[in-house]
């Protein structure tokens, strides 16, 4: 719950101290691009709290070597996955929002040029947070949660008074990678430990373990 309370407070504080501070409109510059990033998020929160939660909870208690598969090759997988999503919804804001919402939006395109490097910090971020809801490590979680909200609260105090939206979005940036690198910090220290990293090598024959073999 308190996790959930964080990543709101990221979603939403932003919005709402750009309305208090420069006004409706442009609040509504900020909004739409964070309603486009808030849809981005959800495709690492189902990777990982829909389909592979369970598997990593069984993992952590019987197969440690799926779990520092999961943290070298599925976090540096989600991080190139967010690159990639970044850069399209970076470049696909310039058309779609004017688009979509009117020439009056054309503003938010820069916003969300903006806010499309979070991406890979989030991405990266989900796959190391979601090692730590096992073996003891969820409130080192939340903990770290907090901090990043409280330095995205901070950022925002900064930036937005200085530079508006655009620093409204760069703040929620800096927030992103903070927790990104906490998070990082947090697995490897807690999950890895002093274990070897699995190689290429490893992963390409867990793969051909496990892989149905035809009849």
């Amino acid at each position: 719950m308190l996790g959930n309370v964080c990543y709101l407070l990221g979603i939403h504080f932003g919005t709402v101290l750009a309305a208090e501070l420069l006004g409706g409109a442009e609040a509504a510059l900020l909004a739409v691009p964070m309603a486009v990033l808030t849809a981005v998020y959800l495709v690492p929160r189902v990777v990982y709290q829909q389909y592979l939660l369970g598997k990593l909870h069984r993992w952590a208690g019987s197969d440690a070597e799926a779990v520092l598969l999961a943290y070298r090759w599925g976090s540096a997988g989600m991080v190139a996955l967010g690159a990639v999503v970044a850069a399209a919804v970076a470049l696909g804001g310039l058309v779609a929002l004017p688009l979509v919402f009117g020439p009056a939006y054309r503003d938010a395109a820069p916003v969300l040029a903006v806010l499309a490097l979070a991406v890979p910090f989030r991405f990266g971020g989900a796959a190391v947070a979601a090692l730590l809801t096992s073996g003891g490590l969820l409130r080192r979680k939340v903990v770290y949660q907090a901090v990043g909200a409280v330095v995205l609260l901070a950022a925002l105090a900064v930036a937005v008074p200085a530079w508006g939206v655009r620093g409204a979005a760069g703040a929620t940036v800096l927030a992103e990678a903070v927790l990104c690198c906490l998070l990082w910090v947090a697995a490897r220290r807690g999950v890895v430990g002093d274990a070897p990293l699995p190689t290429w090598r490893d992963l390409r024959r867990r793969l051909s373990r496990e892989a149905p073999r035809a009849s």
